[in-house]
């Protein structure tokens, strides 16, 4: 039994030195099951589940070649410790150390035999280099991983929150090799690396299935790989878990609780579109409503309600797919995107019709999406009678609440928000939970545009977009800048997160 005086900790919230991990294989922590915490001159004090074990820290003073402090840590702990630290970076590193072995030739020529005989060795070097990679993407709750050659390197880097943070750099002659096993995953064409390519691999972490979508980009020094991840039992959130506040809550629920109508979802790609419209689905879904989606992808599979996925390249697009869900006796619809006049027709028509309609555009904030359909071809009186609201949307940070404190912003960004300089403002100061980002999750800032008779009045008399904005915050819409700073008050998130997010708004 350990000393009961002997000290304890919680390495799922203690901060590791990073230094130390680089500085001691991993190789070594692996086999002796032990985790480096922090070092002070000569000696490493280091988390073991049994720090009696005087046999097993004399040898890990021998490989380390320090003196050895201990203290106590649950041994799953210490597993998981070992995993995030080192189960990518430890494993790299010893691929990486093999300098003599041609992987550019031997591994993706086996790489090759394995699509024509659909068997692959896991225990080949790639194989287990391409699995790290996607394993600590997912750890990191990453949703994108880049691969990015250049003339004498691959860089590697990962999207976290919205932010790309470089994962680490390894030596070009393993990029050959990599693209071929990703491409063997995707059931993407090995032998073609002139054109453009994309594919999907299904894979699953810790009993959770998720659905990588991969682009293939041909560059001037090697073809760029960027995969996407999607989690396919991901939990769907509920409207007010997005960051809905008051009274847009309750235009929400009031908004999606209708009958008929078109509600469009808009902001730039990555904001979060997809994650608003799925909570909205989920809100009504039940056995009472005929519920049919037509999506590029299918990111979420949803009960009771039938997703449909376009296929471009057999002729089934969003236009053609939306004329055959008429005729499916549907109560709501929803369509993926909005990208082409005969789309938008369908769907303004359908909510005139009787069926509840989603779809999302791109646009920069609610009332602008009125001018794009109106450039789009469609009848002001078409739009005033068909869309019953207008969600825009921008995904901003949320301060790490474990390493959260006070500081004190740039003054700029204070004068654009309009924010006194004497109130109290928090950041995250970086820890191990949040990956020294001092930022864990992100949060939505909406505006909500419900149409009314002087916002249909408005559209009937051409009004610019500026112009229907005015009329649309004098009836009450809450802007996305005035929702971004009751975040900032409610510490959820930082002035230079809701500056990056609004700064469009000056232009």
């Amino acid at each position: 039994m350990p000393d009961k005086d002997l000290l304890s900790i919680d390495l799922s919230t203690f901060l590791i030195d990073e230094h130390l991990i680089q500085e001691i294989s991993g190789n070594i922590v692996t086999q002796f099951e032990f985790m480096p915490v922090f070092k002070i001159g000569n000696t490493v004090t280091i988390a073991l589940s049994d720090p009696d074990n005087l046999p097993l820290i004399d040898s890990i003073q021998e490989q380390i070649g320090y003196s050895v402090e201990t203290v106590l840590a649950k041994k799953e702990d210490i597993k998981v410790a070992i995993r995030r630290y080192y189960g990518f970076m430890g494993s790299i590193d010893a691929l990486v150390s093999e300098e003599e072995t041609d992987f550019d030739v031997t591994t993706k020529e086996k790489l090759e035999n394995a699509v024509l005989d659909d068997k692959i060795e896991d225990e080949g070097p790639i194989i287990e280099l391409v699995n790290l990679l996607i394993n600590q993407a997912i750890i990191s709750h990453a949703s994108d991983i880049h691969i990015e050659p250049s003339e004498k390197e691959v860089l590697v880097r990962t999207r976290v929150d919205g932010t790309l943070h470089k994962l680490r750099t390894f030596p070009k002659k393993y990029l050959p090799p990599i693209v071929s096993r990703i491409k063997v995953m995707a059931n993407m064409d090995i032998a073609e690396s002139r054109l453009p390519q994309d594919g999907n691999i299904r894979v699953s972490h810790e009993n959770v299935f998720y659905e990588l979508r991969v682009s293939s980009l041909p560059t001037i020094h090697g073809e760029n790989i960027v995969i996407r991840i999607l989690g396919r039992q991901e939990v769907l959130l509920e409207m007010k878990e997005l960051g809905f506040l008051g009274k847009d809550l309750e235009n929400c629920y009031r908004l999606i609780g209708n009958t008929q109508g078109m509600i469009l979802v808009t902001g730039p790609t990555g904001s979060g579109k997809t994650t608003t419209l799925y909570a909205a689905l989920n809100h009504i879904n039940d056995v009472k409503h005929n519920i049919i989606t037509l999506e590029d992808p299918v990111e979420y599979k949803l009960p009771l309600i039938r997703q449909v996925q376009v296929q471009n390249k057999s002729g089934l697009t969003f236009a053609r797919g939306l004329r055959s869900i008429l005729r499916q006796d549907p109560d709501i619809i929803m369509v993926g995107e909005i990208r082409d006049l005969e789309t938008a027709e369908l769907a303004a028509r359908a909510s005139l019709t009787g069926h509840l309609v989603f779809s999302t555009l791109h646009t920069n904030d609610a009332p602008s999406t009125v001018i794009r359909l109106l450039d789009m071809g469609i009848p002001n009186y078409v739009i005033s009678s068909s869309v019953t609201g207008v969600f825009a949307q921008r995904l901003v940070r949320c301060i790490c609440k474990k390493c959260i404190q006070p500081y004190e912003p740039d003054p700029s960004i204070l004068d654009f928000l309009k924010l006194p300089k004497e109130d109290t403002y928090y950041k995250g100061s970086g820890c191990k939970s949040c990956f020294n980002s001092g930022y864990k999750g992100r949060v939505g800032i909406y505006e909500i545009l419900v149409m009314n008779s002087n916002l249909v009045n408005a559209i009937s008399n051409n009004v610019t977009s500026s112009q229907l904005r005015e009329i649309a915050i004098e009836n009450g819409m809450t802007s996305m800048l005035d929702d971004g700073l009751k975040k900032i008050k409610m510490s959820l998130t930082t002035p230079e997160e809701v500056f990056k997010a609004c700064q469009f708004l000056a232009t």
